[in-house]
């Protein structure tokens, strides 16, 4: 089931890179509707649930696993204001400062591909948090598979860069870290609120990622959004499939394996939108990027087919 879900998630965020072409000339407004629409709609889910419960306590048994998503069954461990500052804040740095941050270099000048290459420091980061200051080393599986990958990414990556006119400036480069440094922070946040039920979780982290958007519409001034049928179309499928279905996987994944066993499949999607690329817009992949796209797309297999029996990261070091 955990194969299942990580292959799911891989395919669904690759489609990100694909939805970024529709959001035209207002990125920022793009993603605080995206945000917001998310909280909403995960919001109104969590609403409905409980009322059902609480409308039909005779059938509780049949609602019970809907009831612990929701957090209808009891308190909240920990619940108050503390928690939900917490889970404000690891959306705000997770999803709204990455993709915020990302978004401007991009629109700004940045190249798009040397933005997907510098991606590939989330999972190095990620290890080496993690083996730092949770004093755990991850499965080997893990360490090669994030080194095949990143090599993969580079073959993919690379030939595009090279043919990329325009220099890059330091703010870029700053802008483009720092965005990849937030994802990876609030990945290794997410055991924080691991104990609390997943909806309420995911809804108050994307009102956090729509508050970063919000300010980041404002900051940047703005104007002219095309609110025609591919922002819309785009918007949907952003809001359900990227912000709800993916991101619920992807908690899910950190909770039960580790956040370096996320940072490591999220590799898998720059590789795979250049396949969808190719195949929605007609875009030309050279030998080269075909044989990086395999060997990420290998790379990715080697961490997903970890045993569960021995996940990454808890296994303490000697």
């Amino acid at each position: 089931m955990q194969i299942l879900a990580s292959v799911t998630f891989v395919l669904i965020w690759s489609t990100g890179f694909i939805v970024a072409r529709a959001i035209g000339d207002a990125p920022q407004t793009f993603l605080f509707c995206r945000f917001l629409g998310a909280a909403l709609v995960l919001g109104l889910v969590c609403v409905v649930c409980r009322h059902l419960v609480t409308r039909f306590p005779h059938r509780l048994r049949l609602w019970k696993p809907a009831a612990a998503l929701v957090g209808a069954e009891s308190a909240e461990p920990g619940s108050g204001v503390r928690t939900v500052w917490t889970l404000l804040f690891i959306g705000a740095l997770q999803n709204g400062a990455y993709l915020c941050l990302s978004y401007f270099a991009v629109v700004d000048g940045f190249p798009a591909g040397i933005m997907a290459l510098v991606g590939g420091w989330q999972p190095v980061l990620t290890l080496v948090v993690t083996a730092l200051v949770v004093r755990r080393r991850p499965d080997q599986a893990v360490l090669l598979g994030v080194g095949v990958s990143l090599v993969g990414i580079a073959f993919v990556l690379v030939p595009g860069v090279l043919g990329t006119a325009g220099p890059v400036r330091p703010i870029h480069i700053v802008l483009a870290f720092t965005a990849v440094t937030c994802l990876s922070a609030g990945t290794i946040w997410q055991k924080r609120v691991a104990a609390h039920p997943l909806l309420p979780t995911l809804a108050w982290q994307s009102l956090g990622a729509a508050g970063v958007a919000f300010v980041a519409a404002i900051l940047t001034d703005e104007r002219g959004a095309d609110f025609g049928w591919p922002f819309l179309a785009g918007l949907v499928w952003s809001v359900l499939g990227i912000s709800i279905l993916a991101m619920l996987i992807m908690v899910h994944l950190v909770r039960v394996r580790s956040a370096a066993y996320v940072s490591a499949l999220v590799l898998g999607a720059p590789p795979l939108a250049a396949l969808e690329a190719a195949l929605l817009f007609g875009e030309r992949l050279s030998f080269v990027q075909w044989t990086g796209t395999v060997l990420t797309l290998v790379g990715v297999g080697l961490v997903v087919l970890v045993p569960q029996g021995s996940p990454p990261e808890l296994r303490r070091s000697r």
